[in-house]
């Protein structure tokens, strides 16, 4: 019985996470926007245009405003932690990923002058991930 419980945990779990959409900016907390600019990827003039998180703000996140796009995960582990951000003028080249709806995430894939790459997950229906990626490419190309 303990077994089937976890199971039945773990899948409400799964299918809650995947069921997160894309957000404005706006419906962000003062708080999860102070957290965010405490990591250092959010100036104090800078407004979030587009916010996801599959799990709680504190523990990952990813965005874009007007000048930059950014992606934190934030787990209490020095190998797995990361803060990336980049700023347009910064930005080589940008890529979307699609994700299947359920078991993957669309990525937006950020690659850097250096070469460096990194991937900004949003999890949406393909034609609002094709928006997205739309207004990120007329941000960058400003």
């Amino acid at each position: 019985m303990r077994f089937i419980k976890c199971i039945l945990f773990v899948f409400i779990f799964v299918l809650l996470g995947c069921t997160e959409k894309v957000v404005s900016g706006d419906k962000l907390s003062k708080t999860t926007i102070q957290y965010i600019q405490g990591l250092g990827i959010l100036d104090n003039d800078e407004q979030i245009l587009y916010y996801y998180t599959s799990l709680n703000k504190r523990a990952s996140g990813n965005f874009i405003t007007k000048k930059r796009v950014a992606s934190y995960w934030q787990n209490n582990s020095q190998k797995e932690d990361y803060v990336r951000s980049a700023f347009y003028n910064e930005i080589k080249s940008i890529n979307v990923k699609y994700g299947d709806g359920f078991e993957f995430t669309s990525a937006l894939i950020i690659e850097i002058n250096s070469g460096n790459k990194f991937e900004v997950y949003f999890n949406d229906t393909k034609e609002k991930m094709d928006k997205l990626y739309a207004e990120v490419l007329k941000l960058w190309k400003k």
